[in-house]
């Protein structure tokens, strides 16, 4: 036999095996799958014995779906929907620190109003340069505020016209903190005038 021969019935061969795997897939060997079965609803009514029993026309319905009915079905169980997918969360980016950390002694007074119950109530502007936002900002050593700004008006009550002096501590969400007293003559304060 020559090998042209023999290339083609090798070549036929493996044509006529592969169509036959292709319309006759091998039997799946473990458990089967329970088949689908469409069970038809046919709604009592009076009839006399005397009359047959009709037979339902035959389901047209489709594997999967559900044939629209007239009667409203009574749920049997409750479906819960699946927990949501949670996404990863993003890996948050460190602060980028502009330099460092410092800010402004606070040296007059930049607003002030009087108080019902007496005495005024001061605003003073923290001018904070270095570190990175957001800022928080401590006054006589309890938080006072949080900024992503970098002047950050501070509103204390005040009484009488002596001097004001208080500690302002500013942290910066690179990790720097920055501490300074500051304090004000009463020649500084407006509503003694």
């Amino acid at each position: 036999m020559s090998n042209k021969r023999y290339a083609l019935i090798v070549l036929a061969v493996t044509a006529l095996v592969a169509s036959i795997l292709a319309c006759n897939p091998p039997k799946q060997t473990g458990p089967k799958p329970a088949p689908d079965t469409v069970t038809p609803y046919v709604p009592a009514t009076a009839q006399s014995q005397d009359a047959p029993t009709p037979i339902p026309p035959p389901s047209t319905d489709v594997p999967g779906e559900s044939a629209p009915t007239d009667t409203p079905v009574e749920p049997t169980e409750t479906l819960t929907p699946p927990p949501p997918t949670s996404a990863p969360a993003p890996t948050p980016t460190p602060p980028v620190s502009e330099g460092p950390l410092d800010f402004e002694e606070p040296r007059w007074v930049h607003a002030w109003e009087r108080r019902e119950s007496g005495g005024v109530w001061v605003t003073v502007k923290v001018k904070i340069v270095g570190g990175a936002p957001p800022f928080k900002i401590y006054y006589d050593g309890d938080l006072h505020g949080e900024s992503t700004e970098r002047e950050y008006l501070l509103k204390f009550a005040a009484a009488g016209c002596g001097q004001i002096a208080h500690n302002i501590v500013v942290e910066s969400a690179d990790g720097q903190s920055k501490s300074h007293d500051f304090w004000l003559g009463g020649d500084k304060l407006p509503w003694c005038d």
